[in-house]
């Protein structure tokens, strides 16, 4: 499920929809060069969006079954997006190779940062969780 927000567009969501339900579908899933294709993209457009959207943060969270996406904007924590387990774990390690942390530490505290295509600069942390492992960016904003 993902949830509709007035934060993003309804092409987008509707993007996110497919993304989800090739993942939950094992049937369209077992390429793993689709979804490790798929979750690239998935990351580059909630990377662009909240740049976009210029939010303060971009929170990855694990629960149960699935992760939660959320920005953080004015304080406030305003959920865009679920992902199951086997899909976000793609996402993760792509946005933690993007700032250059090892992707197969899971269990301690990471920091890192990179620049995507010249822009302003996003600090990526990494924190371990009862169900996984939670990542936070946070994006320079430039006045």
């Amino acid at each position: 499920r993902i949830g509709s927000n007035l934060f993003l567009d309804k092409y987008k969501l509707a993007y996110y929809r497919m993304l989800y339900h090739i993942c939950m579908n094992d049937q369209y899933a077992k390429d793993r060069k689709i979804l490790e294709e798929n979750a690239i993209s998935f990351a580059q457009e909630i990377i662009k969006d909240a740049q976009s959207k210029e939010v303060g943060s971009l929170v990855i969270e694990p629960g149960p079954n699935t992760y939660s996406v959320s920005y953080r904007n004015n304080w406030k924590l305003q959920e865009i997006a679920t992902m199951p387990n086997a899909f976000s774990t793609k996402v993760i390690d792509r946005i933690k190779t993007l700032a250059q942390l090892h992707i197969d530490v899971r269990r301690i505290n990471q920091d890192g940062s990179f620049r995507p295509n010249g822009s302003s600069l996003i600090k990526v942390l990494t924190r371990p969780n009862d169900y996984g492992q939670k990542l936070i960016l946070f994006f320079e904003l430039i006045s």
